[in-house]
């Protein structure tokens, strides 16, 4: 995987620099230009607003715009945002802004709390007793006063007057910290602005600017540019921008504070709901396994870098994600099931074989990496176990997914029992107590066999099932075999099962449901494994608040140790107990723990979204992973950091895939042989999302060329109509006209034989309405 060849410590070292070195050689990295979907259809919206006021006269438009989620902004500051300095308060940036989000919704709401001289004392949280000298905070202009009006988000614009008191640059961070800490603890997303340049002595202007990379390189795209192009190299305002005292700007200077503000997209991330930014980050790791691949072979890049072979692991991941992605109306069944049969095809017809190259596998087993165009060994890379076993996984879901009597689902569920009985897992267990870890043409089986609680317990499951070549399961070989490794410790006040890295508690969980299921060890310890992730994963955020070892971010919603790519090469990262822990932070991690702490693995993946979009975000989701101790950012998306992600975001929502996985015959003969028994009760009872209000979700993509996927929701079964309507109230498609139960819809809308304009789409569901806007553009 480009670096990541085995995700166990215990690899042959010797085995492994080779592999590392040949992965060094061929992975040429490739650097992405940080863009999101929401940016260019907010740039298309502005461009289009002209237009779209000409026609506000229509009826059914007023009522549109109407309809939209409404929002309430909520700025803090000073003079600046008061509207000091222009010729006409108008013409202030927070009163440009409010005028600009009533265009696009007349329910927006701004409240300006802002007042002259203010600095941050003035703004810091009720009761806040400050040193000698500074002010008390103003309990109607204060953060607590802020976020007692339930804004949707806060802007903060305090340009310089704590650097005019010649407060200290610590000190206001340290205000800023506390301001902060209440908005999270409502769960309030908060911009700030820089400081702004100011005519004052050369001190108070170094303050200014050390003030400005401070608030840059500490809030990443929460904070809003207020200082480039309006200031002097020496931190003066330019005289173009100057109202006249040196102190204040003038109109242009406010226009482009306004643009800026709009470049920083508030009002866009504030209305992203949770089901909205879960369909967001699902639908973008999904794009990865769809679109790096080889859709006449079936296989899917490793990585996004250019020239990375397949990763049998990824295409695992990726069939089930395929699945995902029709449920949810991204692709079509006839698009998934096409590309699911090559793929089938590819690994039942490519051929096998001992010999060190020309071959996809060996005894039912399948190498490591395989070439993208070829479908055959690549870099003499290991014939994994593991990485089988993840393949596998997939295979046989689709085997429970593609259910019709139909010639290529028939084909399909024929290929999944073929490959899986094929494989030879007696062989591979090299009459060790367990399976081993892989085997090279070249030298024979890896030195050592799978123990102790990692990602290969679905390996293990699937070797005992299996109804052609089974491990035994004795007293000292297999399931026994595999628990005698591990390891019971209480970390931060959490007792469970350890294994460092997230991923190990969370790969078997993207398939089988532990839910309510024991095997012997849990029942003596009184939990499931599902309970034992979520403890794990628990204790990882708990490590990463605690910040043992002071790295730059860790937190509450900065958190998520995994094995991953980091500033110094791939390394397998965990925590606790601490495992080369150097301040590298995976996403994924967080993300793909969503099943297990919804609450924690939300507000971790939005707040790494809200404040390191610009150097984290790609199109196809989150990089690998970053550092904040030295800035380093992931040059890749990685396609078993997407996986994980996709399907348990599916499991938190729906339950689908554990639903249909669960109900196949050889798993729950696994299940059998290793002593699962149903414990009559579940830990934890939820066991999908439930819709608790009617959503109607804005489109994605918008603007959209030639389809685009609306989502909605239903607390409750209800009669539903959902039809589309061009600018003169005709309806043009009905896409729903049925009686649904509750839950999570996604509908395709093609407008191929569409003129591009605007189009609205409506929803009633009883008599619960609403209408978004949707783009077309050719």
């Amino acid at each position: 995987m480009c670096g990541r060849f085995m995700r166990d410590a215990r690899i042959d070292e010797r085995s492994r620099t080779k592999m590392l070195a040949k992965t060094e050689d061929r992975c040429v990295m490739l650097e992405y230009a940080a863009k999101h979907a929401a940016a260019e259809r907010m740039i298309f919206m502005k461009k289009s607003l002209a237009f779209f006021c000409c026609m506000m006269l229509a009826a059914f438009v007023l009522h549109a715009r109407a309809q939209t989620d409404p929002l309430h902004i909520v700025v803090l500051g000073s003079s600046t945002a008061e509207g000091t300095g222009p010729s006409n308060r108008n013409n202030a940036w927070v009163n440009r802004y409010r005028v600009y989000l009533q265009n696009l919704n007349p329910q927006h709401a701004v409240t300006n709390l802002a007042r002259g001289g203010y600095t941050t004392y003035h703004l810091m949280p009720d009761g806040n007793v400050p040193p000698a000298g500074r002010a008390v905070p103003d309990r109607e202009r204060n953060i607590t006063k802020a976020l007692s009006l339930k804004p949707s988000a806060i802007i903060i614009n305090l340009p310089s007057n704590d650097a005019t008191n010649n407060y200290t640059v610590a000190e206001q961070l340290a205000n800023y910290d506390a301001m902060l800490a209440k908005a999270r603890a409502a769960t309030v997303p908060v911009w700030i602005t820089t400081t702004q340049p100011r005519n004052l002595s050369e001190a108070q202007r170094q303050n200014l600017m050390a003030m400005r990379d401070s608030t840059f390189a500490r809030w990443g795209s929460k904070a809003i540019d207020f200082w480039s192009e309006i200031a002097e190299a020496n931190g003066r305002i330019k005289s173009i921008y100057d109202s006249g005292d040196g102190i204040h700007l003038n109109d242009a200077a406010h226009a482009i504070l306004f643009d800026r503000v709009v470049a920083a997209e508030v009002h866009n991330v504030a209305a992203l709901t949770d089901s909205v930014f879960l369909d967001l980050v699902q639908r973008a790791s999904f794009d990865f396994f769809w679109l790096e691949a080889n859709a006449s072979n079936g296989l899917i890049k490793d990585r996004s870098a250019s020239g990375a072979p397949s990763s049998i692991a990824a295409v695992g991941f990726g069939l089930t994600a395929i699945a995902i992605a029709i449920d949810r109306g991204w692709i079509t069944r006839e698009a998934g099931r096409t590309r699911v049969l090559n793929t089938l095809k590819t690994f039942w017809e490519k051929p096998q074989g001992r010999e060190t190259s020309g071959r996809i596998g060996y005894k039912g087993f399948f190498y490591h990496f395989l070439d993208m165009n070829t479908a055959l060994r690549a870099w003499n890379s290991e014939l994994s176990s593991i990485d089988t076993a993840l393949l596998l996984a997939g295979i046989l879901d689709m085997k429970q997914y593609f259910t019709n009597n139909e010639t290529q689902e028939n084909d399909i569920r024929a290929l999944a029992d073929s490959i899986y009985y094929r494989v030879e897992w007696n062989w591979m267990r090299n009459f060790q107590p367990n399976i081993t870890g892989g085997w090279f043409p070249e030298s024979g089986f890896i030195n050592w066999w799978w123990s102790g609680y990692n990602e290969a317990m679905i390996m293990c499951l699937l070797a005992l099932g299996s109804p052609t070549y089974p491990i035994p399961n004795t007293q000292f070989v297999g399931w026994n075999a595999w628990t005698s490794g591990y390891q019971w410790q209480t970390h931060y006040g959490y007792s469970y099962v350890v294994f460092p890295p997230l991923f190990g508690h969370q790969y078997s969980h993207c398939w089988i449901d532990f839910r309510g299921i024991q095997d012997a060890y849990m029942r003596n310890r009184g939990i499931d494994y599902f309970e034992n992730s979520r403890r794990a994963t628990l204790a990882a955020r708990a490590y990463a608040i605690a910040n043992p070892r002071g790295h730059a971010g860790y937190g509450e919603n900065v958190w998520g140790i995994t094995a991953c790519d980091g500033p110094n090469g791939y390394a397998a990262r965990g925590a606790p107990p601490e495992q080369n822990d150097d301040g590298t932070i995976a996403p994924t991690a967080a993300a793909s723990s969503i099943a297990f702490t919804p609450q924690e693995s939300m507000a971790a993946m939005r707040h790494m979204y809200d404040t390191y979009r610009t150097q984290l975000w790609t199109k196809y989701g989150f990089r690998d992973a970053f550092n904040l101790n030295v800035n380093w950012w992931g040059p890749d998306v990685i396609g078993i950091d997407e996986g994980p992600i996709v399907l348990m975001i599916e499991n938190y929502r729906t339950g689908r895939v554990w639903q249909r996985f669960m109900q196949n015959p050889d798993i729950q003969r696994g299940l059998q042989r290793a002593g699962f028994t149903s414990t009559g009760t579940r830990v934890q009872d939820k066991s999908f999302e439930t819709p608790n209000a009617f959503m109607l979700a804005q489109n994605y993509p918008n603007p959209f060329n030639p389809s685009t996927t609306i989502h909605f929701s239903l607390p409750q079964r209800q009669w539903v109509t959902l039809r589309v309507f061009n600018l003169s109230g005709q309806a043009i498609a009905t896409l729903v006209h049925d009686t649904l139960e509750a839950g999570d819809y996604a509908v395709s809308f093609d407008g191929k034989h569409l003129p591009s304009g605007i189009y609205f789409y409506a929803i009633q569901a009883g008599a619960w309405q609403q209408t978004r806007k949707a783009i077309l553009v050719r």
